[in-house]
């Protein structure tokens, strides 16, 4: 199946996950972190059901798909995006916030 490039807009309305993509956009965390956000944020997964992600392989230990660090991350990103997004559909109490993540 080929991939089709879309405005984001077009495909979620939800502007915690528009400011995750432009935050990755302008390499403010990393791939996982925002990997891991966004599946919190678009497909309801738990920080629980996201820590249990594995990477099968074949004769050796599966790995964790993300890290604790990562997923730490993720869920400051989280935090700092859904403070962001109740912001603006109060401007009254609109507060200046960071969504830099490192790992």
């Amino acid at each position: 199946m080929p991939y089709k490039l879309v405005e984001a807009e077009s495909f979620s309305s939800d502007p915690r996950l528009l400011s995750l993509l432009e935050s990755l956009g302008r390499g403010e965390m990393s791939q996982k972190v925002a990997q891991a956000a966004a599946w919190h944020i678009s497909s309801g997964l738990t920080w629980e059901q996201l820590a249990a992600e594995k990477i099968d392989h074949v004769g050796v230990p599966d790995e964790a798909y993300f890290s604790r660090v990562e997923l730490a991350a993720a869920h400051r990103v989280v935090e700092v995006i859904t403070t962001r997004a109740n912001n603006k559909k109060a401007p009254s109490s609109a507060q200046s916030a960071s969504v830099s993540a490192a790992p």
